[in-house]
């Protein structure tokens, strides 16, 4: 996964999001299910009748999330040459919003997943629903984090510090109103010990 995540950011000029910013590189926190490798990976079928991949999500860190470009084209078909240079292998599924890429699913460790997110969604993630899911990883800035959404104005001020502090705390703050989603995403949250 850190392989696949210095790819996305060092060679295509993409941001990697979310999850794998706040356990891997705040928290440096992982977890595995119990049972064989090959079990936690099963498939579901979408709203079009798709059967896509989910990885069990007791599993951390399940999946890498980054947003295509608005301003240059990605192309996908190179990303993945460059991966199979490197031997990970990757298979694409597509719905209408996102790329999701499996990857490594007969590997020796485990599977995981890569949301490509299609720009045009990209542009309308304009809010985040907790604090600490607003970090993210750019090139040239590896040493750094960075906060995808601007948190800084009257209704949130939060800073970067104060973010960083809620990780290593496994503390969290919600910012949006909760709705169905959002009360899953809290659920899951506090199932790994968050508060």
């Amino acid at each position: 996964m850190e392989g696949v995540a210095w790819i996305t950011v060092c060679q295509f000029d993409r941001w990697v999001e979310d999850g794998f910013v706040l356990d891997w590189i705040i928290d440096n926190y992982t977890n595995r299910p119990t049972g064989n490798s090959s079990s936690w990976l099963s498939y579901y079928t979408n709203a079009t009748g798709t059967s896509m991949p989910v990885i069990n999500k007791d599993l951390v860190s399940t999946d890498l999330y980054c947003h295509l470009p608005t301003h240059t084209y990605f192309d996908i078909s190179n990303f993945l040459d460059f991966l199979h240079e490197y031997h990970i292998e990757c298979k694409i599924f597509r719905e209408d919003w996102r790329y999701i890429l499996l990857l490594d699913e007969n590997g020796t460790i485990s599977s995981f997943t890569m949301d490509l997110v299609e720009p045009n969604v990209a542009l309308m993630h304009d809010r985040i629903d907790f604090d600490v899911s607003d970090l993210s990883l750019e090139k040239d800035c590896m040493k750094e984090l960075g906060i995808r959404v601007d948190i800084q104005h009257k209704s949130y001020l939060i800073e970067l510090e104060t973010i960083v502090d809620h990780i290593k705390k496994k503390r969290f703050q919600v910012l949006c109103p909760v709705d169905d989603v959002t009360q899953q995403r809290i659920d899951k949250m506090q199932a790994r010990g968050w508060v």
